[in-house]
């Protein structure tokens, strides 16, 4: 009898370029300098910044804020599209934030927390 033919043909499965694993996200985290934290409010952000997109997060703090996007494309969008807008008087500074977790600040001097009894 004949030998069966081998299946000489390799799926080329692979993850589509340019996609990540979720934990390896790309920046989709907007930093709001500048902002006149008065004269907004969390909706109002979300106003302006969700006709780019799914936003996840609203973070104000005084005089700079931060905006969470499910997808980067609309912060890169959102970022080109409202930088320098004027919210109370003053013009948005926005830049890409890092979306790694907060820095540690480096440890000063050698010694380890003080004893006592």
């Amino acid at each position: 009898g004949a030998g069966g033919a081998g299946g000489g043909r390799r799926a080329r499965g692979g993850p589509a370029a340019g996609a990540f694993p979720k934990s390896f996200q790309a920046n989709c985290r907007l930093f709001l300098g500048n902002l006149a934290s008065e004269a907004t409010s969390e909706g109002h952000l979300r106003s302006i910044f969700g006709q780019y997109g799914d936003i996840s997060d609203v973070v104000i703090r005084k005089s700079f804020g931060f905006i969470e996007f499910r997808d980067p494309e609309a912060a890169h969008s959102a970022m080109r599209a409202e930088q320098g807008r004027m919210i109370g008087n003053m013009k948005l500074d926005i830049n890409m934030a890092d979306n790694r977790g907060p820095k540690r600040p480096p440890m000063r001097g050698g010694r380890g927390g003080g004893g006592g009894g």
